[in-house]
């Protein structure tokens, strides 16, 4: 059955079946002096608030070694879309880094 009204301006909503669908990435990084085991997945997206501009979105999960399980997944979005993920989240953890970075799982999850 056809919608009523306007045609959707900017596409399919990401779900988190969507999110979860995408290719997973285990990695072992060393962020801030130590070694940090990571699952990252990510997309190249448009962002409502920056006029659908496209932004690199990036969700990594951290591992706790303590509770021995994975943090809940965070997102950072970066607008230089030809970066990898891992790069991304390295330079979101470089001291100077993180003022380029928007990180928000709101945005693009629509909460």
């Amino acid at each position: 059955m056809p919608r009523i009204g306007r045609p959707h301006k900017y596409g399919q909503r990401l779900t988190a079946e969507a999110i979860a669908g995408l290719p997973l990435c285990e990695r072992s990084l060393t962020l801030h002096g130590k070694p940090q085991k990571l699952r990252l997945r990510s997309a190249v997206v448009l962002a409502r608030f920056l006029k659908d501009a496209p932004v690199r979105a990036v969700w990594c999960e951290f591992y706790d070694d303590r509770k021995q399980t994975w943090a809940k997944p965070r997102l950072l979005l970066a607008t230089e879309t030809a970066l990898s993920a891992s790069a991304i989240l390295e330079l979101y953890c470089s001291p100077l880094g993180h003022r380029s970075l928007v990180s928000s799982s709101e945005t693009l999850l629509g909460h």
